[in-house]
C-alpha cells in the first residue's frame, strides 16, 4: 500500500457525514409530525427487525424524502417483495409501514462443471432459509458430490439477544479440491487436498450506519501425497488460527440499486496465532460512492 493511501481513505470516512442520507424535512408551521409507527404484511417477520431500519420516527417532522429513504432501507434487508410507507394527510399522523414478505426457504439446485470441464461433473443441494424464526436470520446447509466435493453450513444473526445491537455469525465447512499446480506434483502423481474451515465473527452496530466487528477462525489443509513443498508445514498438514477486525460505514438508499450515499470497509487480519507455520497478515479496503448523474 502507498502512503497515499492511508490518508486517502482516513479523508473518505471522516468525510463521509456529508453523503449521509439526513433530509431535513420543511418544519414550517402546519406540517405533519409523527405520532405513531403501524406496521402490516408482516406475517412472519418482527416488527422490530422493520423498525430499527427506520430514520424517521415519532415527534420527528414527516419528510417525503426521509420516508423513502427509510422505504429504501427497509427493502435493502432482503426479506420482501415490496415495502411502502404511508401517512394520512393531517396534522398529526401515523407512519402505515405496508410489507409484501418473500418466500423465505427453498432448495438450492447445485450442478456444473469443475473448470468447465465436461468430464467432471458435480452434483449436490442446500437449503437456504433467509429469515429464519423471523428476525432476519440466514441459515444455509449443503453439499456436493462428483469434482472437488464439499459440505458446509452457515448461519448469521443480525440482533442476537434483540439488544444491544450486536450480531453473529458462523460457519463450518469441508472441502477436497485437486491440485492444479503442475510444479507442486512434479516428481509424482496428482493429488488432491483436503479443507477443514470453521469461523465465528461477532459485530456491533452503531447507530443506523456503522458497524465493528472481530472474528476468529480455524483452517486445517492435508495434503493426499505429502511431499516436501506442498504444504508451508514439513509434514504435509497445515493448521493455523486467525483472527480479524474491520470496520464498515454504509449510508445507501438502496443496497441492491444504490443511487445515492456510500459503502466503505477496512478490515485487518493475521493467520498463524499461537501455533502452526502460517504466519501473514492480510490487509483490505473497500470504498464505493453513489451520486445521481443525472
Amino acid at each position: 500500500m502507498n502512503r497515499l493511501a492511508a490518508p486517502v481513505i482516513a479523508l473518505f470516512f471522516l468525510s463521509a457525514g456529508a453523503w449521509t442520507q439526513t433530509h431535513e424535512g420543511d418544519r414550517a408551521q402546519g406540517t405533519p409530525v409523527v405520532t405513531a409507527v403501524a406496521v402490516c404484511g408482516n406475517k412472519t417477520t418482527a416488527r422490530e427487525i422493520i423498525l430499527r431500519e427506520l430514520t424517521i420516527g415519532v415527534g420527528d417532522t414527516v419528510d417525503d424524502a426521509e420516508i423513502m429513504y427509510s422505504q429504501e432501507r427497509i427493502y435493502s434487508l432482503g426479506l420482501f417483495n415490496r415495502v411502502r410507507i404511508a401517512y394520512p394527510p393531517v396534522d398529526s399522523t401515523t407512519l402505515i409501514v405496508d410489507v409484501e414478505e418473500r418466500w423465505y426457504v427453498y432448495p438450492v439446485p447445485l450442478f456444473g462443471s469443475v473448470e468447465r470441464d465436461i468430464r467432471r461433473w458435480y452434483y449436490g443441494i442446500g437449503v437456504k432459509h433467509d429469515n429464519f424464526r423471523g428476525w432476519n436470520e440466514k441459515v444455509f446447509a449443503g453439499f456436493v458430490l462428483g469434482g472437488n466435493p464439499w459440505a458446509g453450513f452457515a448461519y448469521s444473526n443480525p440482533w442476537v439477544f434483540r439488544r444491544g445491537d450486536l450480531s453473529l455469525e458462523t460457519s463450518a465447512w469441508y472441502r477436497r479440491i485437486d491440485n492444479k499446480s503442475a510444479i507442486a506434483r512434479a516428481g509424482g502423481p496428482n493429488f488432491h487436498e483436503t479443507h477443514y474451515t470453521g469461523d465465528l465473527t461477532v459485530g456491533k452496530r452503531f447507530g443506523l450506519f456503522h458497524k465493528l466487528w472481530f472474528g476468529v477462525g480455524f483452517q486445517y489443509v492435508e495434503v493426499s501425497d505429502k511431499r516436501p513443498g506442498r504444504t508451508i508445514a514439513p509434514g504435509g498438514i497445515d493448521r493455523s488460527l486467525w483472527v480479524r477486525a474491520g470496520f464498515q460505514r454504509d449510508t445507501r438508499n438502496l443496497a441492491e440499486y444504490p443511487t445515492s450515499g456510500m459503502y466503505g470497509t477496512v478490515s485487518l487480519a493475521r493467520q498463524g496465532v499461537g501455533f502452526g507455520d502460517a504466519d501473514m497478515f492480510v490487509a483490505a479496503a473497500d470504498l464505493r460512492v453513489y451520486r445521481s448523474v443525472t
